[in-house]
């Protein structure tokens, strides 16, 4: 998590807010000191077998989102490269195994699920975005995230591997995999 802290440009409070945290148990805030606690938990976020996907306009969707700004974005469909622009109102980010989304409402209006390293620009506007009532991100994305793996196709196939490749097909390829009677 701090790495994806650290894109939205919170590194700083982050590591002040460990800092409060170590000095209100008793313990130097300094990295090396003799009282310092040792790293129990640790998040590593981005799936195995994946880069780093390039976000350059995080900070900006980031600073719309804390401001309430409206933002004009140029979004990358995966096919076709729609480039057109459109105003939308940020409602939040997430970041999903190490990529970026951006929530946003539409002007239709829609609450839409950008990727954000497919918005090419964003540009934030002196206009005020105002959050739907009762709007909650984390119930949203739970719910948007379930009706979009349900929406994904499925295509059943059959092969032969040894038992060791057969073990491992679930952390690449996702729950779905499953082994066939004999």
């Amino acid at each position: 998590m701090p790495g994806a802290l650290r894109d939205l440009g919170l590194g700083g409070v982050i590591t002040a807010a460990h800092c409060q945290i170590r000095v209100t148990a008793g313990l130097d805030c300094y990295p090396g000191s003799p009282g310092q606690a040792a790293t129990l938990v640790h998040l590593d976020m981005p799936r195995w077998f994946h880069s780093p996907e390039p976000v350059p306009h995080l900070r900006s969707l980031a600073e719309a989102v804390r401001q309430h700004w409206h933002l004009e974005i140029r979004y990358r469909l995966p096919v076709g490269g729609d480039l057109r622009p459109r105003v939308v109102a940020p409602l939040g980010l997430v970041n999903k195994a190490g990529t970026w989304y951006l929530v946003a409402m539409t002007r239709s209006p829609r609450i839409t699920v950008f990727r954000a390293g497919r918005i090419t620009t964003a540009r934030i506007l002196a206009e005020p975005a105002a959050r739907p009532p009762g709007f909650d991100l984390a119930e949203f994305w739970e719910r948007w995230s379930q009706e979009f793996a349900a929406s994904r196709p499925h295509l059943r196939v059959r092969l032969r591997a040894s038992p060791r490749a057969l073990a491992v097909f679930p952390e690449i390829f996702g729950d779905e995999v499953r082994q066939a009677p004999s």
